[in-house]
């Protein structure tokens, strides 16, 4: 009764050990995830930076963008505009 009891649990012993190799060769090859280590909340949070700065380089690109025009200042009817040297422009009549 015992050869077969020792029989019984070599083989069990044999199916487990099969078993955990086979688990460990599949862990291994697991592709894993970049994200794997971050949770919901903290993808939301690291997209929502994203998306700040991104709106934040846009904006300020076209802020530059439209600072390069010069301002074109034209006279009401019957004023000229005067440009002094050290002075702003002033209007003046006709």
């Amino acid at each position: 009764m015992t050869d077969t009891n020792d029989k019984e649990i070599q083989k069990t012993l044999e199916e487990m050990n099969k078993r955990a190799e086979e688990f460990q060769a599949n862990k291994m090859y697991t592709p894993k995830s970049h994200f794997s280590s971050f949770s919901n909340s903290n993808l939301k949070l690291i997209f929502v930076i994203i998306g700040v700065v991104v709106i934040l380089i846009i904006s300020v690109f076209f802020v530059m963008k439209s600072g390069s025009q010069k301002a074109k200042l034209k006279a009401p009817p019957g004023y000229e505009i005067i440009y002094l040297k050290d002075a702003p422009p002033r209007l003046q009549p006709k």
